[in-house]
């Protein structure tokens, strides 16, 4: 194996999400620059670091040195650490005080400093703010690399390290070794697979309590999944979970399913077995309903609707048929009415009529328009010629946290809502909505 010791001259590719790297490393050893490529946690120019790795052909890019470790090696000439402590690492520091720091503990500065935080103590200038900022950026480099290396020692995929990481910070190496199906419910993203394809290469037995457990848990939510359906039944269950946990008894998955049910990762109902997540939502949805059936019906004069139905059927060039208007006034009478039908029975010429009719009736109310999928919402507002959008935007859906900044505590600024193409809507993202 090949070693070098230099700095990154340059980074000309570098993924915050796969922590993936194509750099120009300047090295000692070498007269000439190399491009090499592996996986690091971070990458700032002022370190001086320690390479350990191969030499690879790429078909396309020629000769690479592929990085297989690394380590940081921390600064031991007084400049190079005055230069390292003023970068943009450490925010509020600056050349004055990284001087003062030097000045006081000279050369092994930062060997001292990661030993024993309260030496900034005596520094000029130094406060707790500063001490603290000098204190994570430094520990912050030592969990990182010490993660990365864990990954890349076990061959595991960086892919979701970013995730776990800032999920996890400084204890994310304690969850990987202890239990790492906790992944799954802690991270959006990662399911069972992931979290057990990184468990068995770190050698997790396979009969592992934590992994047996999750097992029966994926078995049921991926059996609902492929049903369509909130719960299932135990033999369902069993069933499911033998094809990818073989040998284990009937029993023994009955001891897994009853410890879920103690911790109410799973919701049991008779004979019904519900994952937590579909259970609550599903009461979400039948509570909202009730209120909504409860409510009072809404008055509007009848010969005022009849005369705008007339006029909209003359602007339009239609007629609605008696089932057509007798939904329009459903409508227009309830809290909430679920437009069902087949292709080319009339929905979009119902839907058309009712925005239509509910503007003029009540020109001050506002009205949002949603659809599960892009497509849908441009084909809605196309019918409408109102804007419509996806469900996840109206609700400000945040990708990387898998939550809606539109919330219970936050809710819609709206009188109406009409939601297209029901049918793609599941029953978590209803239950948001």
């Amino acid at each position: 194996m090949l070693e070098y010791t230099g700095i990154i001259k340059q980074v000309r590719f570098y993924s915050e999400d796969t922590k993936f790297i194509v750099c120009v490393i300047d090295s000692e050893q070498e007269d000439k620059p190399i491009l090499a490529t592996g996986y690091m946690s971070y990458v700032n120019p002022q370190d001086k670091y320690h390479f350990q790795g191969e030499y690879t052909i790429h078909p396309k890019y020629g000769k690479q040195f592929q990085i297989q470790s690394y380590e940081i090696i921390l600064a031991d000439d007084e400049s190079e650490i005055i230069r390292y402590l003023s970068s943009p690492l450490f925010k509020g520091i600056g050349e004055k005080q990284a001087t003062a720091i030097v000045d006081t503990l000279g050369k092994d500065a930062l060997n001292k400093i990661k030993e024993d935080k309260h030496v900034l103590d005596s520094v000029r200038g130094m406060n707790e703010k500063k001490r603290e900022t000098i204190i994570d950026v430094l520990s912050s480099q030592d969990f990182d690399q010490e993660v990365l290396s864990f990954f890349m020692g076990h061959g595991i995929s960086t892919k979701n390290l970013a995730l776990i990481q800032a999920v996890y910070q400084e204890h994310t190496l304690d969850v990987l070794q202890n239990n790492p199906y906790q992944l799954i419910d802690d991270i959006d993203g990662i399911g069972f697979k992931t979290a057990d394809e990184l468990a068995l290469k770190i050698g997790v037995d396979p009969l592992d309590d934590n992994r047996m457990k999750a097992a029966v848990l994926y078995a049921l939510k991926e059996a609902c999944f492929q049903d369509g359906s909130t719960f299932q039944e135990h033999d369902r269950i069993y069933k499911n979970f033998h094809r990818f946990i073989p040998n284990i008894s009937y029993e023994q998955c009955d001891d897994y399913l009853d410890e879920l049910i103690d911790e109410e990762k799973i919701i049991q109902e008779v004979e019904k077995y519900y994952p937590f997540d579909l259970y609550e939502s599903e009461n979400i949805i039948a509570k909202t309903f009730q209120r909504w059936l409860k409510a009072p019906l809404y008055k509007y004069d009848d010969e005022e609707v009849n005369q705008l139905l007339d006029d909209l059927q003359n602007t339009l060039a239609i007629e609605y048929d008696d089932l057509q208007k007798e939904a329009i006034r459903l409508f227009l009478e309830q809290s909430a009415m679920i437009l069902t039908g087949g292709p080319g029975t009339g929905k979009t010429t119902i839907v058309e009529a009712i925005i239509k009719l509910y503007t003029k009736l009540n020109p001050d109310q506002r009205i949002a328009m949603v659809a599960p999928t892009g497509r849908a919402s441009k084909r809605l507002s196309e019918v409408t010629g109102l804007e419509a959008c996806t469900i996840h935007r109206l609700l400000k859906w945040d990708l990387h946290t898998n939550t809606f900044a539109v919330n219970a505590q936050n809710p819609l600024d709206i009188d109406l809502l009409v939601i297209d193409e029901f049918s793609m809507v599941d029953s978590l993202l209803f239950s948001n909505l």
